[in-house]
């Protein structure tokens, strides 16, 4: 095989390892996102359906925490409910509540969130949106 056809090759190689890491240390879909495997669910996900009084729930990896706008609407800490062992962060809609009800039709979440180590100055955010009825 020829000298060039080798360095070509190696260089395509050289090309598809650079594509592959970049694709996993930035997820797609986020202008601002580390690896993608430190959001684990999220309900109701991107595109999903629930209830006007459903609950919006988020599991991260295990020493993440997050702010939660719903709408514009910043949901104050104490009302989201989060079990720091396990990373989840919820909130439930319902009177006295930054919202009472999700609105029906499309509602779009901001997630801000950090590794508790470093603190909410080295945030991550991810943005999605679901229907509520």
């Amino acid at each position: 095989m020829p000298t060039s056809i080798k360095v070509l090759i190696g260089v395509i190689l050289a090309a598809l390892v650079g594509v592959s890491v970049l694709y996993f240390v930035k997820a797609p879909g986020s202008s601002n996102e580390p690896v993608s495997t430190v959001i684990e669910s999220i309900t109701p996900a991107n595109g999903d359906k629930t209830l006007q009084n459903g609950q919006l729930k988020v599991d991260l990896l295990t020493g993440w925490d997050a702010r939660l706008t719903i709408d514009g609407v910043s949901i104050p800490d104490d009302e989201l409910t989060k079990v720091a062992p396990l990373g989840t962060i919820a909130f439930q809609p319902g009177p006295g509540k930054a919202l009472e009800s999700f609105p029906a039709g499309q509602n779009c979440v901001v997630m801000t969130y950090w590794q508790i180590a470093t603190g909410p100055d080295n945030s991550f955010t991810k943005s999605w949106c679901f229907t509520s009825f």
